[in-house]
């Protein structure tokens, strides 16, 4: 179920469709991702949380991240960490 925010914007930057643009500036929303471990094979879903926050998460935790051009918790796209913060730093967010 997508999360509905007023004022929100898409991770790609697109207007919220419910938004009407009135030439004013909106706050930023963050990049939403869900963070998985692998362990014995199977990828295991840690939960859902900011772009920022997933590259905070300590080195030692290999994780994967659900793309982030595709809905948290519900694609099956996953990514590594560094293509995650090429992600970020491509839309100029500084992590």
């Amino acid at each position: 179920m997508p999360i509905e925010l007023e004022n929100a914007t898409h991770s790609s930057g697109a207007a919220h469709p419910n938004e009407e643009s009135d030439g004013a500036e909106q706050p930023e929303i963050a990049t939403i991702v869900e963070v998985a471990v692998t362990s014995g094979g199977q990828r295991i879903p840690m939960g859902v949380m900011s772009a920022e926050q997933a590259l905070s998460l300590p080195e030692e935790i290999d994780v994967e991240v659900s793309h982030p051009q595709h809905e948290a918790g519900a694609t099956d796209i996953y990514i590594s960490r560094d293509e995650l913060k090429e992600h970020v730093e491509a839309q100029g967010r500084d992590t």
